[in-house]
């Protein structure tokens, strides 16, 4: 079998979707040698093996001319068995003889639009709903997404396969650098976009918690994540308005070294997301040996299933009681918790992932009535 990728946007720093991507196939190149993959990419600053290019700004505009056209050129070339998208997209026009899969992560604009710029909602709508409508197969990474897209597009469920995601192999053994030790007690939280994870919210309800519990004089709060200048301008300003600034360290995009070295060492991670479609963080906490507080909404409580752990991410106040929660465990108790999470954690294996991404390719390709279908 051959498989081809639009693997474009795994050249951008690495998140949830790029991390999907390498792991996924690398999986599938263990566990299926015989297949034969193909990359379709923009350039080739990084690659996950043979690569085809077709150069294209990586600008918004570019982005979106590559995802949506030029992508069928390198489909005509290559004739694979399998086409993937693996973010929300699939090409205008579908070549006959190619199965078309693609994979929905979330559909955040749908859901939380005023978290999104209108040009960024309008794309996404649109593109979402026409290649739902292509997909032969359709991946969800949630049941709640599943459901999601059931709801929005009235899909068929039996179109729809939730493979879940899987979680990097977190050992908590690595040591940081210097930068990156911490000494004091801390909280931490992974975050890619400031209003839909609700940084503020987690920051007022830190305020709380430093204020009225006296097992907090000493926790100091630990921000990691890829945030636009002017983002962290806005939370350092609030941090300071709240009382916080000396306890709170922005450190940016880390490497996976350090964030392991993190993942080890906090409190607990705190991932008050109004919206996911998976939730990767707090798995990765748990696999490392951590708690993970997170919002009782969407998939998150099928990534942390322990009540204990959730709040109501729209009241400071719930989350603050969940961190004083924490604060307030004995030895014993969180390592009752921790044995608890590991456990579940461990379920949500790449190679689980893989076969199940593999079931869910039909057996025969999809025939076109049309020469080229629109």
């Amino acid at each position: 079998m051959k498989i081809s990728v639009n693997s474009r946007i795994y050249t951008s720093p690495k998140t949830g979707i790029q991390r999907y991507i390498e792991n996924l196939y690398g999986e599938i190149s263990k566990s299926h040698p015989e297949t034969e993959l193909v990359f379709f990419q923009a350039d080739r600053s990084r690659t996950l093996g043979r690569t085809r290019v077709i150069p294209m700004s990586t600008e918004f505009f570019g982005r979106v001319f590559f995802d949506l056209f030029l992508v069928t050129f390198l489909i005509l070339k290559e004739r694979p068995d399998v086409y993937h998208g693996p973010a929300h997209v699939l090409p205008v026009i579908k070549v006959p003889g190619v199965t078309y899969a693609l994979t929905v992560h979330d559909c955040a604009p749908f859901i939380v639009p005023e978290n999104y710029s209108f040009i960024f909602n309008l794309y996404f709508k649109i593109t979402l709903r026409m290649s739902v409508r292509r997909a032969d197969v359709i991946y969800s990474v949630s049941e709640s997404t599943k459901k999601d897209i059931i709801h929005l597009f009235g899909v068929d469920p039996a179109k729809i396969m939730v493979t879940y995601c899987g979680v990097d192999t977190f050992t908590g053994h690595r040591r940081s650098a210097a930068s990156f030790e911490r000494h004091q007690p801390f909280f931490l939280m992974a975050v890619t976009h400031l209003k839909r994870k609700n940084i503020s919210g987690v920051l007022g309800a830190f305020a709380k918690v430093i204020k009225e519990n006296p097992d907090a004089k000493d926790v100091e709060f630990v921000c990691v994540g890829s945030l636009e200048r002017h983002d962290q301008d806005e939370l350092k300003r609030l941090t300071v308005a709240l009382g916080i600034g000396d306890r709170c360290h922005f450190l940016g995009f880390v490497s996976d070294e350090h964030l392991e070295y993190l993942y080890a060492h906090t409190v607990a991670l705190v991932y008050a997301s109004f919206y996911e479609g998976f939730g990767m963080p707090p798995l990765e906490a748990a696999s490392a040996g951590t708690i993970a507080l997170v919002s009782d909404v969407s998939s998150l409580p099928e990534v942390i299933p322990i009540p204990e752990f959730r709040f109501d991410p729209h009241s400071e106040d719930s989350i603050a009681e969940r961190m004083s929660f924490v604060l307030s465990l004995s030895p014993e108790r969180r390592a009752d918790y921790l044995a608890a999470l590991k456990k579940h954690a461990d379920v949500f294996t790449w190679a689980r992932v893989a076969e199940l991404f593999w079931q869910g390719i039909p057996q025969q390709p999809v025939e076109s009535a049309l020469p080229i279908q629109l």
